[in-house]
This record gives structure tokens, sequence and C-alpha cells, in this order.
């Protein structure tokens, strides 16, 4: 319901490799697979709206591909779960966000209206 100010662009390389003819193939399937796709590397990074917090991409190719990203995605991960929970102080709002907030009648996250009622 409330966006988050991150987000990770991501991007693999894959190679095609025939598949051998004489492999056991399910008949059923409509298709003819001739080629696999195996991954050999990717680029991730880090995008925000807050400059601050964007980095450049890392990239990995090698052994381990998709290990190298699941560890790079939990790293990620980590470093904006931290960033979330470092409580700062807000900027006060402008006249023009006041006069909104004041005036707003329903809950932007649910679309209920509000009611009088405190508990």
């Amino acid at each position: 319901m409330f966006r988050l100010p991150f987000y990770l662009v991501c991007d693999f390389e894959f190679f095609l490799t025939p598949i051998d003819p004489n492999e056991d193939v399910d008949a059923m399937k409509a298709t003819n697979l001739i080629d696999e796709h195996n991954v050999c590397g990717f680029a991730c990074h880090r995008v925000s709206e807050y400059s601050q917090y964007q980095t450049d991409p890392f990239v990995y190719s090698g052994p381990g591909v998709m290990v190298a990203f699941y560890e790079h995605v939990m790293q990620e991960s980590r470093t904006i779960t931290d960033t979330l929970a470092d409580d700062q102080d807000i900027n006060p709002l402008i006249d023009a966000q006041q006069t909104d907030c004041d005036g707003t009648t329903t809950c932007g996250a649910c679309g209920e209206d509000f009611t009088k009622s405190t508990t």
C-alpha cells in the first residue's frame, strides 16, 4: 500500500546451448526444444528517488552466477532494511502540503472516509 523509495534493476546475460537430441524429451509437449538458456552473468543496481541511496551497477560474470545474484540481492535487502529502520527527522510540510492535509477527508491508503471516532 505504501510506496518504498527503492527498487532494484537487474539484467541477466545468457548464452544458448544446444540440447542433446538423444536426451529423453517429453512427447506430450507441442514444442521441439533445440537450445536452452544458460545464465552467465548479471548486473544489478539500486535505484531511488534519493540520489544518495542509488548505486552504480554491480556486475558479475563467472561461476555460480545465481548464487552470486542471490547473495547480492540479500545484501541489498539488508542495506535497504537498515536504511528504512534509521529514523530521521522529517522536514515540516510546506503551506500547500499542509492545506492539502487539512482538507483531506479520505485515507490515501485504503480510500475509506475518515471518521470522527478516536478509537
